[in-house]
């Protein structure tokens, strides 16, 4: 009881803190383009932290152990793997580009590229906009549903407190707070699940002498029943079949096709301060959820050995964190984990209030009025989506919302994401094909994950014919474009001009990109094919990857306490530069003034 007191009393501290954080940022938003971007002033440590916050959210921050609780090593890892491998050339590109083109929201790009066109306007704000509801509604159900397990507290009261707290800090001081919070709370997990691993090799036992013990000296003769051959190798997938090669990889591409589309992504990039910034930044970012991602990865699989009857997988990294840390890093991790879902909310719903505003309110509805109507507006905005947010969320419990979501955000990766790719690199993709072929690839997407058991399974890799989800709504979406594009004469003028400029070849350098990317990303295709070759056709029994004994298991221990290392370092980096950049926005000299 003492234990839940002292995590209770640092919560509450912290939730009074974000509170004072968005009255402090408040002063910072004096026109809407503050509210929204932060007055575009982002610096690569922060736009790093907040990348993370984004992608891994309040359900991956719990989920990567989860997974791994249940899986094992190979899943998660590969899931990374995939969807890391590609990330950095689809964000950088496209992120350069639309802030080079000073775009504010992901929607602009229907504007820009294809003027006059309303309803794709419409049609990418509605999909971007139900995400938001959707994702805030899962991740304030996810978050208390976490409280209720660990503090045996009503879920529906964790959602108005949370909720409640979220709103009001993001009405205030807008995007900066929004990131601010992100970075406080990210750099408390990330520093966090660093110091787990230590701990856990000093009252446990190093990764290779503990599962040595369970798994025999090469990771293939489990002693107990919890766990299975290959339970610690790279090249196993769990038993059972639920989970394929091809389902993995499907998820991998869904994961990388989110990044186009993603409200938050795109407007951490546009927040940038500059593009050099901005690409900087998703170094950086690449480079710490990767290995991050690997930590969390074996502290799920330390933790199927401790809970092995634990009905929460994803309460796991929690228990972990009270059972191995000191009361007050134990209180601060849970406070951090907790506070991801705020930082996943406060994200969807500053983007999202963003874009109901500039692309739908602004263009549609009330088109002259000054910088103070807008605010004003963004701001109710923000309660709105809020609101149904938090009459969606009682839902998740029967797993209604929940598998809505991932419908959608199939739908979205398999329809939206192509379209944006193609308006932005061929010239030739016509405002018809873009608003038709995005429709009916999502309807024809939709019929097809209904088909194969719902937004759940079609997001794990199920599909027709063998074939995944995704992989049949890009499949359709693609040949929409193109046929739809080819038969339909090309106009220039019906192109925007910033577009039109950049397929002529008029911008100069301004939007090029160094190919050395896409060169890392092919050789890393190569690499894997290779060593998935070698295996497949050399004869004789395997040991688990990473080795268990020999000479080599020191290499695998060694990493993940360097990996540790590494990520507690660039914390501390990120603590001091946060310093400077906070003193830069002179918050002590707004709280006088106010």
């Amino acid at each position: 009881m003492g234990e839940n007191l002292a995590i209770i009393i640092v919560i509450c501290l912290y939730l009074a803190g974000m509170l004072v954080i968005g009255y402090l940022f408040k002063a910072k938003v004096k026109v809407f383009d503050d509210f929204i971007l932060g007055g575009r002033g982002l610096p690569w440590f922060v736009i790093t932290m907040t990348l993370l916050a984004t992608l891994a959210n309040a359900q991956q921050v719990l989920g990567i152990a989860g997974f791994s609780f249940q899986t094992g090593f190979s899943f998660m890892i590969w899931f990374f793997i995939i969807v890391n491998m590609f990330i950095y050339p689809i964000i950088v590109r496209l992120g350069a580009r639309y802030r080079g083109m000073n775009f504010s929201t992901v929607v602009d790009l229907a504007e820009e590229r294809y003027p006059g066109s309303a309803r794709l306007t419409v049609l990418m704000s509605i999909f971007q906009v139900m995400w938001a509801v959707f994702s805030v509604g899962i991740s304030l159900f996810g978050g208390a549903l976490l409280i209720e397990v660990v503090f045996n507290v009503p879920w529906i009261v964790g959602i108005l407190i949370s909720g409640t707290v979220t709103v009001i800090y993001c009405m205030l001081g807008g995007l900066n707070a929004v990131v601010f919070t992100d970075l406080i709370q990210w750099i408390i997990i990330v520093a966090g699940t660093a110091i787990l691993v230590p701990l856990i090799y000093i009252q446990h036992g190093s990764f290779t002498a503990f599962f040595s013990n369970l798994l025999g000296p090469i990771g293939m003769e489990p002693q107990t029943e919890m766990l299975w051959p290959g339970f610690t190798d790279l090249f196993s997938l769990p038993p059972g079949g639920f989970i394929t090669v091809t389902g993995i990889i499907a998820m991998g591409i869904a994961g990388s096709l989110w990044i186009p589309v993603d409200l938050g992504f795109m407007q951490r990039m546009l927040a940038a301060k500059s593009i050099a910034q901005a690409k900087r930044a998703c170094i950086y970012f690449v480079i710490v959820i990767t290995v991050w991602a690997t930590l969390m990865v074996a502290m799920g699989m330390y933790g199927r050995v401790f809970f092995p009857d634990l009905d929460t997988p994803d309460a796991v990294i929690i228990l972990l964190a009270k059972d191995t840390m000191p009361l007050l890093g134990a209180a601060l991790f849970i406070t951090a984990v907790t506070a991801a879902v705020m930082s996943t909310v406060s994200t969807y719903l500053n983007a999202g209030s963003a874009i109901l505003v500039k692309n739908i309110y602004r263009r549609f509805l009330v088109k002259s009025k000054d910088d103070s109507h807008y605010l004003a507006a963004v701001r109710i905005c923000t309660v709105i989506i809020a609101l149904a947010a938090m009459l969606f969320a009682p839902m998740v419990r029967d797993g209604g919302v929940f598998v809505t979501a991932l419908t959608i955000q199939m739908i979205i990766c398999a329809s939206l994401a192509p379209m944006i790719m193609f308006s932005t690199y061929w010239k030739r993709m016509t405002e018809r094909a873009a608003f038709w072929g995005t429709l009916i690839s999502a309807v024809i997407t939709l019929a097809v994950t209904m088909q194969a058991g719902g937004g759940g399974a079609a997001f794990a890799g199920a599909g027709l014919w063998g074939i995944p989800v995704v992989f049949i709504g890009i499949i359709v979406s693609v040949v929409l474009f193109l046929l739809l594009s080819v038969f339909t004469p090309y106009n220039p003028d019906a192109v925007g001009s910033q577009f039109r400029d950049l397929f002529d070849g008029k911008t100069g350098d301004t939007y090029k990109t160094s190919r050395t990317d896409i060169y890392v990303v092919s050789g890393i295709i190569i690499l894997v094919l290779l060593i998935f070759l070698i295996r497949s056709f050399t004869e004789g029994p395997f040991g688990a990857f990473p080795p268990l004994s020999g000479f080599f298991a020191h290499f695998t221990n060694g990493y993940f306490l360097l990996a540790a290392l590494g990520v507690f370092l660039f914390c501390l980096l990120v603590l001091y530069l946060s310093v400077g950049w906070v003193r830069s926005l002179g918050l002590k000299h707004m709280k006088k003034n106010n």
